[in-house]
């Protein structure tokens, strides 16, 4: 979702829209607004510094 589609939001459709990243957060890179994927599909675990558990896969 572009960050210009949610511009005007309520906090309740704010917190909605946050709600559901947490229950399926994205695994493509945020640039200018969007979430893109790799151009060749490639993905890497992201590594928490503090538990050494990978949190999710992000496009690379």
């Amino acid at each position: 979702m572009s960050v210009s589609a949610l511009s005007g939001h309520t906090q309740q459709q704010w917190q909605e829209t946050a709600d559901r990243e947490l229950e399926s957060p994205a695994t493509a890179i945020f640039i200018d607004g969007e979430y893109l994927d790799a151009i060749d599909g490639g993905r890497f675990d992201n590594i928490n510094p503090v538990t050494r558990a990978a949190s999710v896969l992000t496009a690379c």
